[in-house]
């Protein structure tokens, strides 16, 4: 494979590049300081998806093959091993789930297919929902099973398709049938082997994967940022695939990901082997998207905060942070680095303020600081939230960076952003 690569960088295809990805991840470590050298050099016009993962395969090779022989020696998780045949899609009719359908009181439980009972899950009763055209209350005001027997007698071939989980033994979403299913097992595998790949996991009846671009970019006085992507699947096709551009804070290993439509990107999968989802996911470039997000945390070290993004910060601190003691702190931490706008402006408590006036009246922080306190919250503190609340910090992130920030282009801000906020916190347990 080395003997093949000339000195100016051979016009390989994808799945080339992925063999030679491949064969260094098992031989880097065995090859000469100059060849490296030289495939260093070779492997810097490489497509951007392959090329940080392969510098880094060259640079540190020992590291390299000390994780590989690491993970080689470690038994996978459960939820880590790879099963072709966990995910089943079933087709059904209004009449079966009538059918299967196991309640306890009023309240349905779960779906008896083949003798085995798949508890139903909220995806479920919001797929069940959408598909017979009522609120999801209706499953609370009648019994499950006269519900689903008077939708079998108004839509009797209404045609269903159910996600069941078979490891978990889980019903999933519920969509209406239409074409062949998502080919699941393939997707899992094209994720699973793309060499851009950082975290792979599998939560709530999705797929989560967080891939290098391999693109970086300093953000001056505040850090230098890489691009990364959040490729997101429902195995239920409760919706489409999307890919959400992400970034990486580097002075301290902040992730934080675009959750807004200005930075997604849906991915429509057209085929039953994979092979589609595999060109589409590696061929993801999205410059426009890159561009703009880079503009925007310039603007954000650029533009002070105001009282109302700063009091917007606080509620979020308030509502998902689960430990009440730690919830203040965290608060005090964030008035601290906005310079106690409540002495600058003379008032008890910031609420006092008009809603409008709010939006007028600057901190001494900047939008930055108020993104990288987000993103340290949730990535270095995730276990003190309350459950799913990461996802709404990454919402509220990609919101604020989506619109014209209050004082854009009124109020410059020319403090240095600090590498983290919340060392003085005194966490219970120590910090993570």
């Amino acid at each position: 494979m080395v003997a093949d690569i000339t000195v100016s960088s051979p016009r390989w295809s994808n799945a080339e590049w992925t063999e030679f990805s491949n064969y260094l991840r098992s031989n880097a470590s065995r090859l000469p300081a100059a060849t490296r050298a030289g495939l260093l050099r070779v492997v810097s016009s490489a497509p951007p998806e392959f090329r940080a993962p392969l510098q880094r395969l060259l640079s540190a090779p020992e590291a390299a093959s000390a994780e590989s022989r690491r993970a080689a020696a470690e038994p996978p998780t459960p939820d880590a091993a790879f099963d072709a045949h966990r995910f089943e899609a079933l087709d059904l009719s209004p009449g079966d789930l009538a059918e299967r359908a196991v309640a306890e009181g009023p309240e349905l439980k779960a779906i008896r297919l083949d003798g085995v009972d798949y508890e139903v899950t909220g995806r479920f009763i919001k797929g069940l929902a959408q598909r017979l055209h009522v609120s999801q209350s209706i499953f609370q005001l009648f019994e499950p099973g006269e519900v689903l027997r008077r939708a079998a007698k108004v839509q009797p071939d209404l045609p269903l398709r159910l996600t069941v989980d078979r490891r978990a033994n889980r019903a999933l979403g519920l969509v209406e049938r239409a074409g062949a299913p998502l080919p699941v097992a393939q997707i899992e595998r094209v994720l699973r082997g793309d060499p851009r790949l950082l975290e792979f996991e599998y939560r709530d009846g999705e797929f989560a994967a967080l891939l290098d671009m391999g693109e970086e970019w300093e953000i001056p006085a505040d850090s230098a940022y890489r691009m990364r992507i959040r490729c997101r699947v429902p195995v239920d096709e409760m919706s489409e695939p999307e890919i959400h551009l992400a970034t990486f804070r580097q002075i301290c290993s902040n992730g934080q990901v675009a959750e807004v439509a200005a930075f997604r990107s849906k991915m429509q999968v057209k085929d039953k082997g994979g092979a589609h989802f595999a060109r589409l996911l590696s061929s993801f470039s999205n410059p426009q998207g890159v561009e703009t997000l880079r503009n925007r945390l310039l603007a954000a070290q650029s533009t002070k905060a105001s009282v109302g993004e700063l009091m917007s910060l606080d509620d979020l601190f308030r509502e998902n942070l689960a430990d009440r003691r730690e919830q203040m702190l965290v608060r005090e931490a964030l008035m601290e680095r906005a310079g106690n706008p409540c002495v600058r402006y003379g008032v008890a408590d910031l609420s006092s303020i008009g809603q409008k006036k709010r939006a007028l009246l600057p901190t001494e922080c900047s939008v930055a600081d108020l993104l990288n306190m987000t993103s340290e919250v949730s990535t270095h503190h995730s276990r003190r939230l309350r459950s799913g609340a990461a996802g709404v910090f990454d919402g509220w992130a990609g919101s604020t960076l989506a619109r014209p920030f209050d004082l854009e282009d009124l109020y410059g801000n020319e403090e240095a952003a600090e590498g983290r906020y919340f060392d003085r916190v005194e966490w219970e347990g120590g910090r993570l």
